[in-house]
């Protein structure tokens, strides 16, 4: 079996090759940041028994451009997605495994969409059919993107905040093992809401996870398997391998089996608009080999 390390060095090497050509179309500006997302509601207290006290809410400002900012019309695009039947004939196995790692697309949902159902298909397989009722299958979801507008050298950003919110709803965000990250590493892992702000990559990947563990959840033998905590994390520029596997050494000493890694990524941006066209010459030739 893989083993866990070997999946965050990959999963951190990807996002850090992303940033490359990410950096060289996009303006670097931290601020242009509205007021709209509240990052800090101390004073707002939720009337349900689960109220958290000073509540810091974790949101993007760009609901409704990368998909939908209607919760219903967004829950029916992600199962249309994920229920074609094409996937279904693809990825067909008599007995799913557990998922470890998923490498997915962050454009548009009308773009990326119908390909991150390929990666999230396997997963909602197998949380359909867990059986075991004493604990969930995950407790903890990593989300790994690119930063593509705000800078950052050898850092990854996680949020200042106890709750990720998308249009799908809320999820807790594990704070103590972001405080755990940012006290080994104190300069590699840093706690700012504000790359968050505006940043798609991560955000992209999170309908498809609420979509996926909310889904078919009351007919599940494990009524608990959406009782999960949600890391979301945001890769700056680094500048050698080394830095990279150094990272993602001190990532691994906080994972296990219980841990499922969620890799953002277009892996690469091709063509005249983004200053990459490595064939000059028969470029649909060389493209589709």
């Amino acid at each position: 079996m893989v083993r866990l390390k070997h999946i965050i060095i990959l999963s951190l090497l990807i996002t850090g090759i992303i940033i490359i050509s990410a950096f060289a179309f996009n303006k670097l500006n931290s601020n242009k940041f509205n007021n709209s997302v509240n990052l800090n509601n101390s004073n707002k207290k939720e009337s349900n028994p689960m109220t958290i006290e000073d509540i810091k809410i974790v949101a993007v400002n760009s609901w409704g451009s990368w998909y939908p900012r209607d919760q219903k019309i967004l829950n029916n695009l992600i199962e249309k997605f994920i229920t074609n039947k094409d996937i279904k004939t693809a990825i067909s196995t008599d007995q799913s495994q557990k998922v470890l790692a998923i490498i997915s697309p962050h454009a548009g949902y009308v773009y990326s969409g119908p390909t991150a159902a390929y990666a999230f298909f396997p997963l909602q397989k197998y949380l359909d059919e867990y059986t075991s009722t004493s604990a969930p299958a995950y407790d903890k979801v990593i989300v790994i993107g690119p930063s593509h507008y705000f800078g950052m050298q050898n850092q990854i950003a996680a949020p200042n905040g106890n709750i990720y919110e998308t249009p799908l709803g809320k999820i807790p965000i594990d704070t103590d093992f972001i405080n755990k990250l940012s006290s080994i590493a104190p300069l590699t892992f840093i706690k700012e809401s504000e790359p968050f702000l505006e940043e798609h990559s991560v955000d992209n990947e999170i309908p498809f996870v609420q979509y996926v563990f909310q889904t078919n959840a009351n007919s599940r033998a494990n009524s608990n398997l959406n009782k999960f905590k949600i890391i979301p994390l945001i890769m700056g520029q680094f500048n050698s391998k080394e830095k990279i596997k150094e990272a993602a050494s001190k990532i691994a000493t906080l994972i296990d089996n219980n841990t499922l890694i969620i890799v953002s990524s277009d892996f690469t941006h091709y063509g005249s608009n983004f200053s990459y066209m490595p064939f000059k010459n028969d470029t649909i030739a060389n493209f589709l080999f």
